[in-house]
């Protein structure tokens, strides 16, 4: 008797999952890739152990109902569950007898779970739950090795000093290796440092989290502190707002109109910056056109030859194991004594052979400071600002926040051409979030289509469908 039903149950549940191989794209469709199979083979395991093991057991455990030799516990159990069996009737006598108010108090349940769901913190991939998490350390972008040093040194000891954390690896001028599946390593690079720090548990991980962005992030002066938590969620950085389409001058006192509002969400938000927070120092070479066609040297020519003899060149590698390590070649009198002068004066040869001319006969030369990095997408000069969530916050809500500023106080005022993209988690969650809906009404589908083979009436499969939207309020 309760064969067919619990297999026609099984088959169902099993069979509106494997829609989402087809569906869901991208890094989250290799994370559900395995799910409808694990899904089948441990109901299909499940029902074997229902019909093969279960019945054994209960006549095997289960003592006759005339049994009246019971002990204390037996009884107390069956005077709880008559007393259930008792108040469900009694219960569902009153619903029949004001099915208005019943139904209403079902509507109501379905609406108050919807409200419910709103307010969550939606978010497609979790966090992961690690005894670990990492520290990011940037400094401003002329820092030598020695200050990235100094203010790892000191935030190591600090982390160190709490009795929660196990031990700290630091990485410092150079990358970390990939611990975690969706957490990329930074580009060495001399004014960066990672940390690693081990917990004692997955609670201690997310307690120090909670504690720590609130009381050092902002403790050196000189440094940007990004204290990190693992999740899967496949992108740099989960909040994020991009221009595009104009120069970089004018697109740069949006960004930093934006990232001085994100700045004020300080209980949100963290690691707030911008790809024109950091500048370098350097040389601006401008060729005079009468010069360079008089000598033969062209812009082409001239940064050939400067990168050449101030970057060294490449003659050989040596290899330790599977590392390469080049070997250059440098001018020992240009390292030496390297100044401004220094460019000015270098000789560089031009078209007539063995005539050579210094830089500031064919070119002006003047120092200026520039941003570290001029960021391109699909052609275009683009400034991204960036932050990450504080722990246990949510996504959602700090994008409304930020999306009503920009469209009131930024959009109205940009220039012709220049655009405003939101990429991060919500770049992703509007590419995944339709094929997760589709999946949905797919599975939804195949489960229509077992009610109607199973009850063989349309009725009773539309009405068991729409009661199951009671389940939002429980979920």
């Amino acid at each position: 008797e309760l064969f067919m039903p619990m297999f026609m149950a099984t088959a169902a549940i099993s069979v509106m999952f494997f829609p989402i191989k087809g569906i869901i794209t991208g890094y989250l469709g290799d994370f559900v890739s395995l799910f409808p199979w694990v899904i089948a083979i441990a109901l299909g395991t499940s029902l074997a152990y229902a019909i093969l093991v279960v019945p054994s057991l209960e006549v095997r455990f289960i003592d006759s109902v005339h049994n009246k030799d019971t002990n204390l516990f037996s009884r107390i159990q069956k005077k709880f569950f008559d007393g259930m069996q008792s108040g469900y009737e009694k219960i569902q006598a009153v619903c029949f007898r004001h099915p208005k108010i019943t139904i209403l108090n079902g509507l109501a349940a379905v609406a108050l779970g919807i409200v419910m769901f709103l307010q969550l913190n939606v978010q497609m991939m979790p966090m992961a739950a690690r005894d670990m998490f990492a520290v990011e350390i940037y400094l401003e972008s002329n820092s030598g090795l020695e200050q990235t040093e100094a203010v790892a040194d000191s935030l190591q000891d600090i982390l160190l000093q709490d009795k929660r954390v196990k031990s700290v690896t630091a990485f410092i001028g150079t990358g970390a290796p990939r611990f975690n599946a969706t957490y990329a390593p930074v580009i060495p690079s001399r004014n960066f440092a990672q940390l690693i720090v081990n917990t004692e548990s997955p609670k201690a991980t997310e307690a120090l989290l909670k504690e720590y962005q609130k009381k050092y992030t902002d403790i050196f002066s000189e440094a940007l502190l990004r204290f990190k938590q693992m999740d899967y969620q496949a992108v740099s950085a989960p909040v994020s707002v991009e221009l595009y389409g104009g120069s970089h001058e004018e697109m740069r006192p949006f960004a930093d109109s934006i990232r001085n509002f994100m700045y004020g969400m300080d209980d949100m938000l963290q690691w707030v910056h911008s790809d024109c927070d950091n500048f370098i120092t350097s040389v601006k070479v401008n060729l005079s056109p009468e010069e360079a066609a008089r000598t033969g040297v062209n812009k082409t020519m001239l940064s050939l030859y400067m990168a050449g003899a101030f970057n060294g060149q490449p003659i050989a590698s040596l290899w330790e194991g599977d590392k390469k390590i080049p070997v250059n070649l440098y001018n020992g009198a240009l390292t030496d004594s390297m100044g401004y002068n220094t460019i000015s004066n270098q000789t560089v040869p031009t078209a007539m052979p063995g005539i050579s001319v210094p830089p500031r006969q064919i070119a002006s030369i003047e120092p200026q400071v520039t941003p570290e990095t001029y960021t391109r997408k699909a052609g275009q000069e683009q400034i991204k600002v960036s932050a990450d969530l504080k722990c246990g916050k949510s996504h959602p809500a700090a994008m409304e926040e930020i999306t009503a500023y920009i469209e009131k106080h930024i959009e109205p005022n940009l220039p012709e051409g220049v655009g405003i993209h939101y990429g991060g988690l919500s770049s992703t969650n509007d590419t995944v979030g339709p094929e997760i809906m589709l999946s949905f009404f797919c599975a939804v589908s195949v489960l229509f289509l077992f009610l109607m083979f199973h009850f063989k009436k349309l009725s009773l499969a539309v009405l068991t469908l729409v009661l199951s939207t009671l389940c939002l309020f429980g979920a």
